[in-house]
């Protein structure tokens, strides 16, 4: 069949080679044609449009009243329906069903207390719309309680110390629940049972709470039934402090620690994580257990690589417990790049590199500064002998106090040479020490000419004890002789020395 010819109209629009369709329906949808041709001949292409309809999901029956272990069928209806494909989702009160994708169907069985609830299904087709319905399920109608006439049904629970929990039994007209040894329950503030008998027990506690628990319930009907469960109290692990040393190891250093789980009930799980991740095979520690609730970890030879957060896990049925220490290798500074010296023309920029590794990480500091306060030049001179001169900069001049050459032979040129070294020396520090803000206690200076002072003293001193040793000889009184000095006294001279 021949192409019927696009015209303009209401909706329709050619706008040169383009052509415009407003709110398209479906009956817009089918075959478009463009031909384009000349003198040279003709082209053409086709193109399909394909208009979706909107849809609609029903989940029928919209409310079902089922009772508890009865059977609940919903089925996922789309109106009108294509070909698709459609993807199905079922949700239960806002959670996804696992297990129930592309199927339009959903069937509980048996219904448990915990099927009852709000059901969607989602359908979303291949162009992306997406449609939903909901419907509900609750529980009513006569019960069936089940009857136990060869024996009574077993179910085992995994009970938290600390944690509240509930053993639920059928919501009838009349019902109690007895613990072990028959006592019948509630017996103490500890436990409560709930309209649709629902007991309580909060803080569960393992000597007092183990044990079978029995419920027994009868309906409006007259059926009565029994239905047991054993509780069973397991303790949680509780791991005991352990620590690396506070201030680090060397490397090369040893170390050890252990984990010991003080509380927990077996069986136990013990594990060890370095920085959240578990220890590889490969790496350098030993991990080995002592018994069964404790673990050691040991390190023959700390490196760098073993700096980090180890974790100590313990887990039993009831829980996981966590216990962490940092270990910290010092590794000293090394030179990953080491800076050299630079020649560069004037006006050119320059790039000094100065990288270091270690642990911890060290701190990079670059300094300018010319570091040599003062030097001694010793000059040669004819005839044996040589020129000494200090030369000093100029902020520690005052305290060298040896600015003008010194001749000597070249027999003693070593030893002043060394004198004035250790002098400058000893005033090159007191500069840096003034410089840091010691004004209170520099170091001592002129040391030498302190050495010329107190030889001064000493030598005045022994002239005083001549002239009274001389003066007593010429008298025999005891008067004069008190004023002979004890030699201890004559050498002390410390008060000449202020």
């Amino acid at each position: 069949m021949e192409p019927l010819l696009v015209l303009p109209g209401p909706r329709t629009r050619v706008l040169g080679p383009i052509l415009a369709i407003e709110g398209v329906t479906a009956e817009d949808s089918g075959t478009y044609r463009c031909s384009s041709s000349n003198i040279g001949g003709e082209a053409t292409a086709e193109v399909r449009l394909q208009v979706s309809t909107p849809y609609r999901v029903d989940v029928n029956p919209p409310l079902l009243s089922v009772h508890l272990d009865g059977s609940a069928n919903f089925q996922c209806e789309i109106t009108p329906y294509d070909s698709g494909p459609y993807l199905i989702a079922w949700f239960k009160d806002g959670r996804q069903i696992p297990g129930r994708t592309s199927s339009t169907s959903l069937v509980i069985n048996p219904v448990g207390r915990e099927d009852r609830g709000i059901y969607q299904c989602i359908a979303r087709r291949s162009d992306g719309d997406v449609a939903q319905g909901s419907a509900e399920l609750q529980l009513g109608g006569t019960r069936n309680i089940k009857h136990y006439n060869n024996g009574v049904s077993l179910m085992i629970f995994q009970f938290v110390l600390g944690i509240n929990q509930s053993y639920f039994g059928d919501d009838v007209k009349k019902h109690n629940i007895t613990a072990q040894r028959g006592r019948e329950l509630p017996d103490g503030i500890r436990q409560k049972i709930q309209p649709g008998g629902v007991l309580t027990i909060s803080p569960v506690q393992k000597d007092l709470d183990t044990g079978v628990y029995t419920c027994w319930a009868r309906n409006k009907q007259g059926h009565s039934a029994r239905r047991s469960g054993e509780i069973v109290v397991t303790v949680p692990p509780k791991i005991e402090s352990f620590a690396f040393p506070f201030d680090g190891l060397p490397e090369g250093a040893r170390t050890r620690v252990i984990c010991g789980v003080t509380h927990g009930d077996p069986p136990l799980t013990i594990r060890w994580l370095k920085d959240g991740k578990p220890l590889s095979p490969r790496f350098p520690v030993n991990v080995s257990d002592l018994d069964s609730f404790s673990s050691l970890l040991s390190i023959n030879s700390v490196s760098a690589a073993h700096s980090g957060e180890y974790t100590c896990v313990a887990s039993n049925t009831a829980a996981q417990a966590r216990y962490s220490s940092k270990l910290q290798v010092k590794v000293p500074p090394r030179w990953v790049v080491e800076p050299s010296d630079v020649h560069e023309e004037r006006n050119r920029a320059i790039m000094l590199n100065c990288q270091a590794e270690g642990v911890p990480e060290p701190t990079v500091v670059w300094k300018k500064g010319q570091f040599n306060y003062a030097c001694v030049v010793v000059e040669p001179l004819e005839h044996g002998i040589s020129q000494i001169t200090v030369k000093t900069r100029d902020e520690l001049v005052q305290h060298v106090g040896h600015s003008e050459p010194k001749v000597v032979s070249d027999q003693n040129v070593a030893i002043l040479a060394r004198q004035l070294a250790l002098h400058a020396n000893f005033a090159s520090r007191i500069l840096c020490s003034l410089s840091k803000g010691h004004k209170s206690a520099p170091y001592a200076s002129n040391w030498l000419e302190r050495l010329r002072q107190i030889k001064r003293i000493k030598k005045k001193i022994s002239q005083e004890n001549e002239s009274i040793a001389a003066a007593a000889a010429n008298s025999t009184t005891e008067q004069h002789r008190a004023k002979i000095p004890d030699k201890m006294q004559m050498e002390d001279f410390t008060d000449y020395t202020t």
